[in-house]
Formats: structure tokens, C-alpha cells, sequence
């Protein structure tokens, strides 16, 4: 039985790997509904054991899939907003306290 390695998404070379990994899945025909089709993710897993060397099982590569959708889907709410305040050097978005209060209560709390 494989050994697993912990899954940490917030690597940035790690991450851009899956992410090329998932594209190139994605665009070879190989998605189902919102997700990738199981042959994809041990198409995925291996390529990430020989760029990375890291083990990883398809919960942790759907866990990942699911984590940066979410982060990507949050980034694309904020940047379309009218006036959103996008920083392209800072890379973040740089609204005054009480604007963001406001997109707080209304989306996350």
C-alpha cells in the first residue's frame, strides 16, 4: 500500500503544477460535470509524484480541485464588482473597512 503525502496547496510550484496537470486534463477531454473523471486523477497523481515528488491519493487532489475553485470563484465575485479596488501590483483587492464589513456580512458571516 502507498504511503501518502500530506497535500499543502498553498506551495506555490506544487500548485501551479496540479493546476497545469488539471488543464491539460480538463482540455484532453477527460472533465465530468464540475470535476475531472477518475482516469484524470491518476493521470494527475503520477505526474505530480515525478515533478514534485510528493504521493498523493484522488481525495486530496478532488480536496485541492474543490479548495482553489472556491478561492478562484471568491477572487472573480470581488474583482467583477463595480469599483472592486483591484491592486494588480499587490495582487489583492484594497477596499476601506467598511466596505469590507459590508461584503462580509452579506457573503460570509
Amino acid at each position: 500500500m502507498a504511503q501518502f503525502s500530506r497535500a499543502n496547496w498553498s506551495d506555490a510550484l506544487p500548485r501551479k503544477h496540479f493546476i497545469d496537470l488539471c488543464l491539460h486534463e480538463a482540455n484532453s477531454g477527460f472533465r465530468s460535470g464540475a470535476t475531472l473523471k477518475p482516469s484524470a486523477w491518476t493521470r494527475i497523481a503520477e505526474g505530480l509524484k515525478k515533478m514534485i515528488e510528493k504521493c498523493l491519493n484522488q481525495k486530496q487532489l478532488k480536496n485541492g480541485w474543490d479548495y482553489m475553485k472556491s478561492q478562484y470563484q471568491t477572487w472573480t465575485k470581488l474583482t467583477n464588482t463595480t469599483g472592486h479596488g483591484y491592486n494588480s501590483v499587490t495582487r489583492t483587492i484594497n477596499w476601506p473597512d467598511e466596505r469590507w464589513e459590508k461584503y462580509l456580512k452579506a457573503n460570509i458571516l
